[in-house]
């Protein structure tokens, strides 16, 4: 039984992920109390006072989001850990610690999650704050990782804050600056807008449920992790084929088959767009990957 162990409380509207994850955290020693949605944690906090909070962003009443606000208006829950669980960002390109960033909690797993996964998370969260280290990341004076961490914690080296000049984008010819009226070429817009680093355009594309950050946040860990992702190899990213396209009323589904090219590797990938209507314009409100 580990020595990193306390009170949980899981905020999750599928119960059987969360009963799943009931199970997993109560056999390794752990007290855990299940809300079905946002508010119903929010009013539970107070008087279960968990040392950890693991939350899904997608809850009827009250999203995880919009309880993550609600949390860092209150003095006495704004130091309780935040573990976002969520599969919003499945088939996303973007890291774990983007959507960690842009939510404002502590870590980010990404479902469906490998439970050995979820449950060093959750043990290296709570030895964090009891040790004193979390206080110190989140202020940012935390220089290097947690000693003994090793793999609990997925992409904390690019979670730090450094400043780095863009590398040189990818040649490619820029992204028209007018909104597209199709889906599809929201979808094509929302793809390629990489290339030239053209991530204002990207962000652009984003449902309001999806954008979690700033534009100018957004754009600045973009820039961050295309910088990173290119020091090793040219990594340019095009949408090949549009394989499919339904538009119902104010709906729409855009499956594509999206080429990724590094160095001189190339990789094909499905992935399937959901889009909404928002102020007359397509918005990206859901992204999985294909079968």
């Amino acid at each position: 039984m580990s020595n990193y162990t306390g009170r949980i409380l899981i905020a999750e509207d599928e119960n059987d992920i969360a009963q799943i994850v009931k199970y997993l955290l109560e056999n390794k020693g752990n007290e855990v109390l299940i809300c079905k949605d946002g508010q119903e944690a929010l009013d539970s906090i107070p008087e279960f006072m968990p040392d950890l909070l693991i939350l899904d962003v997608m809850m009827p009443k009250m999203s995880g989001y919009a309880l993550v606000k609600e949390i860092k208006k209150d003095e006495t829950m704004i130091n309780i850990p935040i573990l976002m669980v969520s599969g919003i960002s499945k088939g996303s390109d973007k890291p774990d610690d983007f959507w960690q960033k842009g939510m404002g909690v502590d870590d980010y797993i990404t479902k469906p999650f490998e439970p050995k996964d979820l449950v060093q998370r959750v043990e290296n969260l709570i030895r964090k704050k009891q040790e004193g280290w979390l206080e110190k990341e989140r202020n940012g004076s935390l220089q290097t990782n947690l000693p003994g961490a090793g793999s609990a914690r997925v992409g904390s080296q690019s979670s730090k804050s450094t400043a780095t000049a863009p590398v040189a984008a990818v040649a490619a010819a820029p992204i028209n600056e007018e909104y597209p009226a199709d889906p599809e070429d929201v979808v094509k817009r929302f793809v390629e807008s990489w290339n030239n680093q053209q991530f204002e355009l990207e962000y652009d594309c984003l449902a309001a449920r999806l954008a979690f950050t700033t534009k100018q946040e957004y754009v600045q860990r973009r820039h961050s992790y295309f910088t990173e992702l290119n020091s090793r190899e040219a990594h340019r990213q095009l949408v090949q084929r549009v394989a499919n396209k339904k538009v119902s009323g104010t709906t729409a589904q855009v499956e594509i088959v999206r080429l990724d090219t590094e160095g001189n590797s190339r990789r094909l990938t499905k992935e399937s767009y959901i889009l909404i209507q928002e102020e007359g314009k397509w918005k990206i409100n859901a992204v999985k990957a294909g079968s």
